[in-house]
């Protein structure tokens, strides 16, 4: 087989992978700024508790692997390439959904959801809950479509409780291939009742009101401006820069929006601790987790609380940041060479960045302030 053959026989599936490479470096090159902005606003933990925290709450489970995956983006190499990957998974999946038909605008029509869901990652406090859900929802459907009328119709049954309380409202999209035949739609229409009845039950289980379970509970994303991050960067350089007041006072903008920002309390926590304001920096970061859009915690506060900490000599509360921190992927090194720092304080004073705070707050005036 020629290369003309190859690409005639493949030319589908080549797209795709060129699609999903273009993805990649969309995310790479254009966008690495915001996985690390998402990833800032979470902690992943691998522990029996967190997962258990996840699974007693409808759609925990997509929740758990969604959270899994933003991971990785606080390397933007790994979080780009997880985006051109799902893309090209989606895309594979909707097409098995199908049942693979040969007509190429039911192919194009595959794309849609993959499409959809790129620009939908763009939005920076948009969750991979409801990606992962889509996924697994769409891989149950592939298996569906494999069945026969009754084992389609006993699986879909079992599935709306269960998929339902396991990755959320999505999972109605398994029933994509039941839909294929009319004589179905009667037994469909009675599974969407049992999954009405289902999220109308987990009301009365779960800590949640009926319209956020009805739409998901990790399915929510806030498109809304917080600030931005290109004046914030501007005004922090300015001010490394030793730039004079009337300068900064020039290029002031106030926003009250920003001011609800996570990334407007990082900011002004990473500020405080250049210029030697401990505690600020440290209750900025306090600030900074709570902002977190889903109310969850974040790895990149909790590693800023760790610095203030052993700065300040509280010791015994370093140690136990640190040792929430040794349970993640990517903060478990750092954490385990800070656990060093705290056990040896010698190892704090040879430190260049880390004993030149600790100076400035150790010989400093009102340092309840600062």
């Amino acid at each position: 087989m020629n290369v003309k053959e190859y690409i005639q026989n493949n030319g589908r599936w080549l797209l795709v992978a060129a699609l999903g490479v273009a993805v990649f470096c969309y995310f790479l090159f254009k966008l690495p700024f915001l996985m690390l902005a998402r990833e800032q606003s979470q902690l992943f933990l691998w522990n029996t508790d967190y997962l258990v925290e996840r699974l007693i709450i409808p759609g925990g489970l997509a929740q758990y692997l969604g959270e899994m995956i933003i991971q990785f983006y606080l390397n933007p190499l790994y979080g780009a390439l997880w985006y051109g990957v799902l893309f090209v998974i989606v895309q594979m999946l909707t097409y098995g959904a199908f049942g693979k038909p040969q007509k190429w605008y039911f192919w194009l029509l595959s794309l849609v959801p993959s499409v959809v869901l790129v620009y939908l990652w763009t939005i920076i406090h948009f969750p991979m809950t409801l990606t992962v859900a889509i996924i697994l929802a769409l891989a149950l459907a592939n298996l569906v479509s494999v069945l026969n009328d009754k084992a389609q119709l006993a699986l879909l049954i079992f599935l709306m409780p269960v998929g339902y309380w396991l990755i959320g409202p999505a999972i109605i999209l398994a029933i994509i291939p039941y839909l294929y035949n009319k004589k179905h739609i009667p037994f469909v229409a009675g599974l969407v009742v049992l999954l009405v009845g289902c999220v109308v039950l987990s009301a009365r289980l779960a800590p949640y009101p009926l319209a956020q379970l009805t739409r998901g509970v990790d399915y929510y994303w806030d498109d809304k401006k917080l600030g931005s991050y290109e004046e914030m960067a501007f005004d922090m350089r300015i001010r490394r820069n030793q730039a004079s007041q009337q300068e900064m006072l020039n290029n002031f903008s106030p926003s009250t929006e920003a001011l609800r920002s996570i990334s407007t309390a990082f900011s002004v926590s990473d500020i405080a601790m250049q210029i030697g304001m401990v505690n600020i920096a440290q209750r900025a970061a306090f600030e900074a987790m709570e902002a977190a859009p889903n109310y969850n915690k974040s790895g990149r506060a909790l590693r800023r609380l760790v610095e203030t900490n052993l700065i300040t000599g509280q010791t015994e509360v370093a140690l136990k940041y640190i040792a929430i921190l040794e349970q993640t992927t990517f903060y478990r090194g750092w954490a385990e060479r800070m656990k060093q720092m705290a056990e040896q304080p010698e190892l704090l004073n040879k430190h260049q960045y880390y004993h030149r705070l600790k100076e400035i707050y150790d010989n400093g005036k009102d340092v309840f302030f600062y």
